[in-house]
């Protein structure tokens, strides 16, 4: 049972391992049934989150009432993977008191036992600056802590606080180099941000073969912006043939699961009747939804189509 636990955690965090949800949903239910605690709170993570099986708050909350003196127990016996789910219940506040201080403390010791998962939560802590101050250097060293060791989400953090320059110099190069190792080991988000990343040629070369194929894995796993990427690469025939049928296709996938970016470009189709019949009205309801999801120019948008579309 702790060994199915351990599996179960290594398939959530993508420990060494290729991200797999529903792998970690699989062997947390057998360790759970087993009654072991390490496995229902893996468990209750991932109903929490709906991954790899459908959200249920209900179960979640029982499983962590239930279990939780177990995992207290095997935490003060000083388990890794037990310090650092003690740890994620003093983030989360569902069965005990939120409390960063605390969190700390357990990642802190789970850490010092190498275990992956705590040196990622302890950069989660410093980057929030919810309860501690905040310290985006730290963040960032135990970040690297958690992707040298494996760590999938760790690797994918990586890559965007070299993207953004978040507590070190911002290095297009590097955001690559760690967006790609998560990216191959099934993170969804780093296979879009990598496609991105390609197409603009940051880091890189612009590569469209590249922003293609990365934005597809990812558009796969309905990640909005690789469907609005790949809108723009069929609209604009960047390394494909044009294809404005095809870019409505992903615009509207995109725009269906809330990107903004996605609802401005369907806006600017029906305007110039690009792949579909012009029409002006159509383009104003998506530029207004755009300016619902948070798109800042959509005013503009839908004050440019009212004077000039017909």
């Amino acid at each position: 049972a702790y060994a199915q636990a351990v599996l179960a955690d290594r398939y959530m965090s993508g420990i060494g391992t290729y991200l797999d949800f529903e792998k970690a949903v699989y062997w947390a239910e057998k360790s759970t049934e087993q009654k072991n605690p390490l496995g229902a709170y893996v468990l209750s993570i991932l109903l929490a989150d709906g991954s790899g099986v459908e959200k249920n708050q209900k179960r979640m909350l029982e499983l962590q009432k239930t279990y939780l003196g177990g995992i207290q127990t095997l935490a003060m016996e000083g388990d890794a993977l037990a310090l650092n789910l003690y740890g994620i219940m003093y983030c989360f506040g569902t069965v005990v008191k939120k409390n960063s201080k605390k969190a700390l403390i357990v990642f802190e010791k789970s850490a010092a036992q190498s275990y992956a998962d705590a040196y990622n939560n302890i950069s989660g802590i410093y980057k929030s600056g919810k309860e501690l101050a905040k310290n985006l250097k730290k963040a960032f060293y135990y970040n690297q802590q958690a992707a040298n060791l494996g760590h999938v989400h760790a690797q994918y953090n990586l890559g965007i606080k070299y993207e953004n320059g978040q507590g070190t110099e911002r290095d297009y190069v590097k955001a690559i180099k760690w967006y790609k190792r998560a990216a191959e080991n099934g993170q969804i988000t780093a296979q879009s941000n990598l496609g991105f990343l390609y197409l603009h040629g940051l880091g890189t070369s612009k590569n469209y073969e590249q922003a293609l194929y990365w934005y597809n894995k990812a558009a796969k796993k309905n990640e909005k912006k690789a469907e609005n990427g790949l809108g723009r690469i069929y609209a604009e025939g960047l390394g494909v043939k044009q294809n404005f049928q095809t870019a409505m296709y992903w615009f509207k996938r995109a725009a269906n699961h809330g990107n903004a970016l996605a609802c401005k470009n369907l806006g600017i189709m029906y305007y110039k009747g690009w792949g579909v019949r012009q029409n002006c009205d159509k383009a104003i309801d998506w530029f207004e939804k755009a300016k619902e999801l948070g798109y800042v120019k959509a005013d503009s948008y839908i004050k440019d189509t009212k004077l000039t579309c017909k």
